[in-house]
């Protein structure tokens, strides 16, 4: 098994809720397993059962999709296409914004969590910001809105 590098993988809770229609306990095991092996590790896993693995190829793709963006928005990047490097991580910011109403709250979870003022108009020009309504910003499905039970480990 490779080695964990500090990665870190997003289970949307419809993924769950999806599978809890079609599987029974022991295949949802396996379900679950899958989806944190290829995550976490970016290994498929072969199960037997058709459904599993149905359902596990439907979720691959959406994984892809989130890692990708986490790993575009991460800390920014000083390249042409990305212009200045933010100060604040997009994806945070996005998920703050999922949280918290409005800038000036987000702007007073920021300087908690790192100290020091932060400037509003920095952070409206932030993508995380600017794609707050965004359910489809770090690459999840149609879905019309982002539900604080899903989770990041």
């Amino acid at each position: 098994m490779p080695a964990l590098e500090d990665k870190k993988i997003t289970v949307r809770q419809e993924w769950i809720d999806s599978a809890l229609d079609l599987l029974d306990k022991e295949e949802l095991k396996e379900y679950i397993y899958g989806i944190v092996m290829y995550g976490l590790y970016d290994e498929k896993i072969n199960p037997e059962n058709k459904t599993v693995k149905m359902s596990l190829n439907l979720i691959y793709p959406n994984i892809d999709r989130i890692t990708n963006y986490k790993q575009k928005f991460e800390g920014g990047s000083s390249s042409k296409d990305n212009g200045r490097p933010q100060k604040y991580d997009a994806v945070e910011v996005w998920q703050l914004c999922q949280e918290l109403k409005t800038g000036r709250e987000v702007a007073n979870a920021l300087e908690e969590k790192y100290g020091g003022e932060v400037n509003l108009k920095g952070l409206y020009s932030n993508k995380g910001w600017i794609n707050r309504k965004d359910p489809n910003f770090l690459g999840g499905g149609d879905e019309t809105s982002t539900s604080k039970k899903d989770f990041t480990f």
